[in-house]
């Protein structure tokens, strides 16, 4: 019993002295000598501006924390304000002090925001808060998790022109440290230009890295965006993959990744489901051995269904990516098709630059009768231009149209409106040869369109909305470079008309083009 007494004595005194020293750190807390010292710290080593603007103060029970109010860190050498918050709390863990260790128990913000800046020659506006000397120590932290209510995070790319916002920032993160594995949630609201984007984003799954081996992963992630995005209305966009695995900058594993999307686009609905697998590799430009595309789309009443396989290489630091040569197939199926269905062997090879807004593709496939190869290079994504060449050798146009619907039904589609939203900022150039032609039973031989699109105008001497009106407002002439026609006509089907290579055709009943501000230039053909 004594010497119960005295254990427990002995605890008394050392709870007295503890609280005698919680009661004196509180006392002798002054939050405007650490506000001073921690924003000349701040100068010092950033040459940025730290302002703690709301209260600082210190809290013992049940954690030691520190909570400050209303604080703004500005740009690097400059007043302008980078990052804001309205409230932030850093509570440590006791247990782990008494070992000389640091564990953050919980890090609480409220009202976070701050914006990131891309300029113009790749710099970024927090370069100088990222360490970059690969032989300096990677700092070492353990917190147990994060908690972000109403951010913000803007980003401005004044490179490419693009600004992207996030609002209503809601996050909450396990535990972080040099390297972790735990589960997140994200909610948040995007708004932003190149594309038009308004949409709500929610995110969730399970992250897995190393700072130390530079590793990074996650499992079960499971990302939707509802909202519009460009042309897209009212889109449902579902991304989930089993796996994903980044070593360095250049090995990447891919296992399971799915993406959904459906939605409208020009009023009309459309679904899409693609698959991506087996997307594995290491070098020093990402290699890929075998990557597999699987697609399963519908628009309106058409379907499409295809497979894709190829060699992968990808630079994530130059932003390229290059499918050097692709093997698959598609195919393409409408009711009011002749055969329903179409399958479409597909072969070739692409190359992309993605900051740069470059592509290259050339692919060959064949349809029943008929062998196309095409090149297209763009030179540029939004607004579209590229130019292309397109090689068929021979083509009845007259097996895919639909069944003739009689006088009504020509007069009917003749008067249907038709959409040209597609031409808007397109700039395109081409070439389609082909070897032998047959439309509405008239065949051709060696048959060359030059087709130029520009400024919402393809090169057709007409205006008007509707094929009737087309018609009426056809004026100039149309080249013709043809070394042989057969015209079919009823009886008269082997008749043959021989024609000059540059023998033209006249619309004698209209006006040229220059005598109608509204009318546009004529189709070379």
């Amino acid at each position: 019993m004594k010497a119960l007494r005295i254990v427990a004595f002995a605890l008394g005194g050392v709870v007295a002295l503890l609280a005698a020293v919680a009661v004196f750190l509180v006392a002798t807390f002054d939050a405007n000598k650490w506000k001073g010292e921690i924003a000349q710290l701040v100068q010092e080593k950033k040459a940025r501006s730290l302002r703690i603007e709301g209260e600082l103060a210190l809290s013992l029970f049940p954690s030691i924390g520190v909570s400050l109010g209303r604080t703004t860190l500005s740009e690097h050498k400059s007043e302008q304000v980078f990052a804001a918050v309205d409230m932030a709390r850093v509570s440590l863990r006791l247990l782990p002090l008494l070992s000389k260790q640091v564990v953050v128990d919980t890090v609480e913000l409220e009202g976070l925001k701050a914006r990131i800046v891309r300029f113009k020659d790749g710099r970024l506006n927090i370069d100088d808060l990222m360490g970059k000397d690969d032989k300096e120590p990677t700092p070492r932290f353990d917190i147990a998790g994060v908690k972000l209510a109403g951010g913000e995070l803007a980003w401005r790319d004044e490179k490419a022109g693009q600004e992207v916002a996030l609002s209503g920032v809601n996050l909450t993160t396990g535990r972080l440290a040099n390297a972790a594995s735990d589960r997140f949630s994200l909610e948040a609201r995007l708004a932003g230009s190149k594309p038009k984007l308004a949409a709500a984003l929610k995110a969730a799954g399970e992250y897995r890295y190393d700072l130390d081996r530079k590793r990074y992963g996650g499992t079960k992630l499971d990302l939707r965006l509802s909202g519009d995005v460009a042309d897209m209305k009212a889109l449902e966009l579902a991304l989930a993959a089993a796996a994903l695995q980044l070593a360095g900058a250049n090995e990447l594993a891919i296992d399971q990744l799915v993406l959904t999307a459906k939605g409208k686009e020009a009023g009309d609905a459309f679904e899409a489901r693609l698959a991506l697998s087996g997307v594995e590799g290491k070098s020093p430009s990402l290699q890929a051995g075998k990557l597999t595309l699987d697609l399963d789309a519908r628009q309106g009443e058409t379907t499409l269904k295809g497979s894709l396989a190829s060699v992968l290489s990808a630079n994530l630091d130059k932003q390229t990516v290059e499918l050097p040569a692709f093997k698959g197939e598609l195919n393409v199926a409408h009711p009011q098709m002749p055969m329903k269905s179409v399958k479409l062997p597909l072969a070739g090879g692409l190359r992309a630059d993605i900051d740069g807004q470059t592509a290259a593709l050339h692919a060959d496939t064949q349809f029943d009768e008929s062998r196309i190869a095409a090149k297209v290079n763009v030179s540029r994504y939004s607004p579209l231009a590229l130019v292309f060449d397109i090689d068929i050798d021979r083509l009845n146009v007259d097996k895919y149209l639909p069944p003739d619907k009689g006088a009504s039904g020509a007069k009917g589609a003749a008067d249907k409106p038709i959409d040209f939203s597609p031409l808007r900022g397109l700039n395109a150039n081409g070439t389609v040869k082909i070897g032998q032609l047959q439309v509405a039973n008239v065949k051709a031989a060696n048959v060359r369109l030059e087709v130029k699109a520009a400024n919402s105008r393809l090169d057709v001497a007409t205006a008007g909305a509707t094929v009737a009106a087309m018609k009426k407002g056809l004026g100039g002439t149309a080249s013709v470079n043809l070394r042989e026609t057969k015209a079919v006509f009823s009886a008269r089907k082997d008749a043959v008309v021989q024609a000059q290579q540059t023998e033209k055709t006249d619309f004698p009943n209209c006006p040229p083009p220059s005598a109608s501000p509204t009318a546009w230039r004529a189709m070379t053909i």
